[in-house]
């Protein structure tokens, strides 16, 4: 089974309203889960939470893929 994702830090930001809408602030997410090079599990969609790194948006695009791979 392979894991890929990525994930992209406030990809929707838009600074012009962000004081408005707090939802602009947060980072899409999309992983692929592959068992024997085919692709069982794809997703891509916005995170729950906000993240304040790089890094961070990263472990969290890491963990929502895992999610469904693990029974």
């Amino acid at each position: 089974m392979e894991l890929w994702y990525n994930a992209d830090l406030c990809g929707n930001l838009k600074i012009e309203t962000a004081h408005e809408d707090r939802t602009t602030a947060k980072s899409r997410t999309w992983y692929t889960v592959k068992y024997v090079r085919c692709p069982v599990i794809w997703a891509s969609k916005m995170q729950k939470e906000m993240a304040l790194s790089t890094t961070e948006v990263e472990l969290i695009a890491m963990s929502e893929g895992l999610r469904p791979a693990i029974p």
